[in-house]
C-alpha cells in the first residue's frame, strides 16, 4: 500500500483545477500528491461558460465570447451591451491540455489511470480502494460520486457543478444562427412556416395510418463517433430520429409508394408492366419463435398466431424495450427475425411498411435502383412499351447483392471504430448486458457505448461453467450460478484486436 500526503479522486474540472492550483503554489512543492481517474481526459467532451470583468487568466483558452445580450423574436428585437463584462466560453480540450502540461512538470505529482472502487475514512486519513491497488492519504479530495448520500449530509458543503436549462420553443418564424444551415439567423415567410407545420401534421397522420395497417416501427439508435483531427474516435454518441427526420421520412415513403402504384396498378388491378419493386416478405416462423422464447425470459410476451397479432406484438415489444439496457439486443434480434428486403420485378408487397406497392424512387443520387425507377417512369410517361422483365430482374439481383455487401461493410466499419475507441480504455470497468451466449463464452454489450465483446468461459475462474442452450445461459457446475442472456454484468477490457475487429472482456465478479 502506497501513502501520499494528498490524494485527488477524479481529474475532471474540479479535481484538475485543484491539482493545478496546488502545482502553482510553492507550499505544496515538498508534498506527495496523487491524482486518480479512470481516464486522462483530452477531448472536447464539454464546455464551460462564465462572466468576467475585463481580461482574465483564461483568455488564451477562450473559444468564443459575447459582449451583448440579444432578445430577438418575430415582433421584438433589442440588443443590450454588457458594459465592462464579457460572457466567455472555454472548450475542454484546451483547458485539459494547459493544466496537464503544467502539472506534469511537477515531479511530486503523480497520475494513476484506474477505477476508484471505494473510499474509507479513518482517524488517520482515508483509504482509496482501486481496481489495481490500495492507497492511503492524510487528506483526500474526492470529486467522484459513489452515491447520493452526500446531498443529504450537512457536515461538508456541497457544490453543484451542473445545472439544468430550459429550451423555450415557439411557433414563430425566426430561425436562429445555431440551427441555421448558413450559420446566420433569418426570418421565414409566414406562408412557408405554416406549410411546414401543416406537412408535419400530415406526416403524423400518415405514420398513424401506416401503423394501423400493420407497419412495424424500427426506430433504432445509430452509433456515431466524435473524431479528432487524425480521424481517431475520441467519443461515442447516439443519433435518434427527431420529428423533422420523421416528417421527411413519411413523405419519402409516400412518394415511393405512389410511384410504384402509378406504374404497378391499372384500375386497381396489376398492370404487369416491368418495374423495380422494393419487397419485404413475411417473417420466418422459426426465427419468430426463437425471438418469442428469448423475450419471454425478459418478461415480454408475443402473440404470433396471425399477421395482425404479430405486428402488434412486435411494435409493443419495441416500444416497451426502448431506452432499456436490453433494447439494442432485442431490437437486433427482432430485425434478424425479419426477412431481408430486396429489389425484384416480382411484386409481393412490403411487409414491414404494410404497403402493397413500394419502390425506391427518392434517392437516385446514392442508389442505382432509384435511377432505374426514374428511367422506367420516364419510359412509360413517354408512352413506350414494357421492356423485358428478365433483363431488369438480373439487375435487381445484382443491386440486392451489392446492397447487402454495403450494409456488411458499414457494420464492419462501426465495429472497427468501436474496437479502436476501446483501445484507449484498457483495464477500465464498464457496465454491460449479456447480448449472446455460446458454448465458448458470453457476449457482453457495454451499455454506455454499445461496444460488444466476449468473455470467454475459460477466463471465468470462480467455477467451471457449462453452456445451457435452452436457458440461453452458462451455469456454474459447483455454485449453480447462472449468467443468462440479458443479465447486467461488470466487465473490463482485456484485449483489443483491430484486425479481427474483436474485443475480449474480463468479467468482474460481484
Amino acid at each position: 500500500m502506497q501513502k501520499y500526503d494528498y490524494i485527488i479522486n477524479g481529474s475532471g474540472a474540479s479535481g484538475l483545477m485543484l491539482a493545478y492550483r496546488m502545482a502553482k503554489d510553492s507550499f505544496f512543492d515538498t508534498a506527495s500528491i496523487l491524482i486518480i481517474d479512470k481516464e486522462k481526459k483530452t477531448s472536447n467532451d464539454r464546455t464551460w461558460c462564465f462572466w468576467e470583468n475585463g481580461k482574465g487568466e483564461w483568455d488564451d483558452l477562450v473559444h468564443k465570447s459575447w459582449n451583448k445580450i440579444l432578445f430577438d423574436s418575430h415582433s421584438y428585437k433589442k440588443s443590450i451591451p454588457l458594459q465592462s463584462y464579457t460572457y466567455k466560453m472555454i472548450r475542454s480540450s484546451k483547458f485539459y491540455k494547459k493544466l496537464w502540461s503544467f502539472i506534469e512538470t511537477k515531479k511530486n505529482i503523480s497520475f494513476i489511470k484506474t477505477t476508484v472502487l471505494s473510499v474509507t475514512d479513518t482517524l488517520d486519513g482515508a483509504f482509496v480502494e482501486t481496481s489495481i491497488g490500495r492507497y492511503h492519504s492524510e487528506k483526500l479530495l474526492n470529486s467522484i460520486d459513489f452515491d447520493q448520500n452526500f446531498t443529504h449530509q450537512e457536515e461538508y458543503p456541497v457544490l453543484l457543478q451542473h445545472f439544468t436549462g430550459w429550451f423555450i420553443e415557439t411557433k414563430k418564424n425566426h430561425v436562429p444562427s445555431n440551427v441555421s444551415i448558413t450559420g446566420e439567423a433569418y426570418d421565414v415567410k409566414e406562408e412557408i412556416s405554416d406549410a411546414i407545420l401543416k406537412l408535419n401534421e400530415l406526416s403524423k397522420i400518415l405514420r398513424e395510418n401506416r401503423m394501423k395497417n400493420g407497419a412495424i416501427s424500427f426506430d433504432r439508435v445509430e452509433v456515431k463517433f466524435n473524431l479528432d483531427n487524425h480521424a481517431n474516435p475520441v467519443g461515442v454518441y447516439f443519433k435518434e430520429a427527431k420529428e423533422a427526420n420523421k416528417l421527411i421520412e413519411e413523405f419519402m415513403l409516400l412518394a415511393n409508394r405512389k410511384v410504384a402504384e402509378f406504374i404497378g396498378k391499372n384500375n386497381n388491378q396489376p398492370s404487369n408492366k416491368t418495374f423495380i419493386y422494393r419487397v419485404h416478405d413475411e417473417p420466418d416462423v422459426e426465427k419468430l419463435a426463437t425471438l418469442q422464447n428469448i423475450v419471454y425470459n425478459f418478461g415480454y410476451k408475443m402473440d404470433t398466431q396471425t399477421r395482425e397479432s404479430t405486428t402488434e406484438s412486435l411494435n409493443k415489444l419495441l416500444k416497451d424495450v426502448h431506452g432499456k439496457a436490453e433494447a439494442n439486443m432485442i431490437e437486433t434480434l427482432a430485425i434478424r427475425s425479419m426477412s431481408k428486403a430486396v429489389y425484384t420485378t416480382q411484386n409481393i408487397g412490403h411487409y414491414g411498411l404494410a404497403f402493397n406497392y413500394y419502390s425506391h424512387f427518392t434517392s437516385p443520387i446514392r442508389r442505382y435502383p432509384d435511377v432505374m425507377t426514374h428511367r422506367l417512369l420516364q419510359h412509360y410517361l413517354d408512352g413506350k412499351n414494357s421492356p423485358k422483365q428478365e433483363d431488369y430482374e438480373v439487375r435487381c439481383k445484382h443491386t440486392s447483392k451489392q446492397e447487402e455487401l454495403a450494409s456488411k461493410a458499414e457494420r464492419q466499419s462501426i465495429k472497427y471504430m468501436q474496437v479502436k475507441y476501446m483501445q484507449d480504455h484498457l483495464d477500465e470497468e464498464f457496465t454491460g448486458v449479456i447480448s449472446g451466449v455460446t458454448e465458448w463464452g458470453v457476449y457482453v454489450e457495454i451499455t454506455s457505448n454499445k461496444c460488444e465483446g466476449m468473455v470467454r468461459i475459460r477466463d471465468i475462474k470462480n467455477d467451471y461453467y457449462i453452456f445451457d442452450d435452452k436457458q440461453h445461459a452458462i451455469v456454474g457446475q459447483t455454485t449453480k450460478h447462472i449468467y443468462q442472456l440479458g443479465d447486467e454484468v461488470i466487465v473490463k477490457v482485456k484485449n483489443t484486436d483491430l484486425e479481427r475487429k474483436h474485443l475480449d472482456f474480463t468479467l468482474i465478479e460481484q
